[in-house]
């Protein structure tokens, strides 16, 4: 079982196919995001994959939004690699029950080093209540569970807010 002793992983055979949301969170209090007001969020995750990982799925949401979906991504067999992920999450218009906050991310390839502009595989803008406090919290999925052989952990998570 790699990595048995860290709490905030998600290993394979737990979330064969489901996504699973990671322990760390960040709370973000009502009314928070308004027009031209931003968090930026810096995450780092690290991937422990023997020979043969099954396809790995990231996601980031704000509540039960999901804000990004990263591609379905085959990790190298083999391999113990670290690496992170930017987004720029802006709000819009005033706070209220449905308003449009919009989601860039910035994603460092699972396979090699470079900060490429990441890959959302949804839409850029999603509505969400904005009058009322929200969660911020990335979520996994491995494709399959082929015996709690890969894990991947959320290592660090900063968020910082600006304006």
């Amino acid at each position: 079982d790699p990595d048995a002793d860290d709490v905030d992983v998600v290993e394979d055979d737990a979330a064969g196919g489901v996504e699973t949301q990671f322990a760390t969170t960040y709370s973000i209090p009502a009314n928070f995001f308004v027009a031209n007001k931003f968090l930026i969020v810096f995450a780092g995750f690290e991937y422990i994959a023997t020979a043969s990982p099954p396809t790995l799925q990231l996601a980031l949401r704000l509540g039960s939004t999901q804000m990004y979906k990263s591609d379905l991504t085959q990790p190298d067999g083999n391999k113990t690699r670290g690496f992170g992920s930017v987004f720029i999450l802006s709000g819009t218009a005033a706070a209220g029950a449905s308003v449009a906050v919009l989601c860039s991310p910035l994603v460092n390839d699972l396979k090699n080093s470079l900060l490429l502009p990441g890959p959302n595989t949804i839409t850029y803008t999603h509505n969400v209540a904005t009058n009322g406090a929200l969660t911020l919290n990335f979520t996994a999925k491995w494709a399959s569970n082929p015996a709690n052989t890969h894990t991947v952990g959320l290592r660090s998570l900063i968020v910082c807010s600006v304006n």
